[in-house]
């Protein structure tokens, strides 16, 4: 078996960026030198002229690797692959894969394989499934997933009698407080008796599901009013504001973090949003707001967007934005490596991968 470790996930957005992120950073750190790859990726974007994985080349750019686009992930998803697909004109494309990763691996001690989607389904379409990808790469697995109880039960137990031995075991993530204990006392000695290693248990951390002001920004079309120079900060959470301005002060000092979606003209709830923990005002239907709402809000150092959409299709955009973890961000790149560290015992994994 090749010195490679796949990471696949029963769900998508289940955290498989974050591990391979983590794990490659402490491979280089123990002086390994490392080669990452992604053989089939969703979501395609230009570069060099060339077509690749944005999530692909995110995590290569923060683990500091050179590798050229097209080998990084020979198969983007692309709407001229999908035509070929339902048109039945789609090539055999497993050697293609294992090209790139043979040039990918080439010079490498260990390379981290990162999975897409659903690992019990995704790719079936291409003839690239999760199970088909391991064996022909001769690769470890590494099950990545979120907790929720009774279903991830089902869904490890299922990944195991699909990967057999090459499933090495399981990281989980997003383990809400309030099933900490139930997880540590029940759920992981279950799974060990099953054969199945826990190499780590990581606790819910909204910083890594925030989002970036500027991320906002791109994805609604938004003009910056004021506050350019504080777009890298991140936002953990949305809160609407239709109420009065009582009401709103009174609900938005609950909520830290957050960005306030407002009607332009709804100078009450603007304010109440300016004088709480309130990182981005996002005002809606095109209407200016009052100066001295601008004023507040440069004193504040408080971005303010102005969209042209009405709320509603305001925050239809943003819950489709924030329906995957994005890992861009310095301070959501430091989180994620500290809390590998203190929740995964590292040796342990490493061990088992054979470093």
């Amino acid at each position: 078996m090749a010195n490679a470790l796949y990471l696949v996930s029963p769900r998508t957005a289940s955290g498989k960026n974050l591990l391979a992120l983590t794990l490659g950073k402490d491979a280089q750190q123990r002086g390994k030198r490392l080669a990452y790859f992604k053989p089939v990726g969703p979501f395609p974007v230009r570069v060099d002229g060339k077509v690749t994985d944005q999530d692909a080349l995110t995590v290569a750019q923060a683990l500091g690797l050179s590798i050229p686009p097209d080998v990084l992930c020979p198969v983007p998803l692309t709407e001229e692959l999908h035509r070929q697909v339902l048109a039945g004109t789609v090539p055999d494309l497993l050697p293609h894969v294992k090209e790139a990763f043979a040039d990918a691996a080439r010079d490498a001690e260990f390379t981290l394989i990162s999975g897409m989607g659903n690992l019990f389904s995704s790719g079936t379409a291409y003839g690239l499934t999760a199970s088909t990808l391991a064996e022909q790469l001769e690769a470890h697995v590494l099950l990545s997933t979120s907790y929720e109880r009774e279903r991830t039960e089902d869904e490890v137990l299922a990944a195991q009698q699909l990967f057999g031995n090459r499933l090495l075991g399981i990281v989980l993530h997003d383990v809400r407080p309030n099933e900490r204990t139930h997880v540590m006392a029940d759920v992981v000695p279950f799974f060990e008796r099953k054969g199945m290693p826990v190499f780590g248990s990581l606790p819910e951390d909204p910083i890594l599901h925030s989002i970036s002001v500027s991320e906002i920004a791109d994805a609604l079309n938004a003009r910056v009013l004021v506050g350019e120079e504080h777009l890298d900060e991140l936002v953990e959470r949305f809160a609407i504001g239709a109420m009065n301005e009582e009401a709103a002060l009174s609900h938005f000092r609950k909520v830290t973090n957050k960005a306030v979606i407002t009607g332009g003209d709804r100078s009450d709830v603007q304010r109440a949003a300016l004088e709480t923990s309130t990182k981005v005002l996002i005002l809606t239907g095109g209407i200016y707001p009052a100066n001295v709402i601008l004023s507040a809000a440069m004193e504040r150092q408080t971005p303010v967007l102005l969209v042209w959409d009405d709320t509603l299709t305001t925050i239809e955009r943003l819950e489709a934005l924030t329906g995957r973890p994005r890992l861009r961000q310095p301070a959501k790149l430091e989180r994620a490596v500290q809390l590998f560290r203190e929740h995964t015992d590292l040796n342990r994994l490493w061990q088992a991968v054979g470093l």
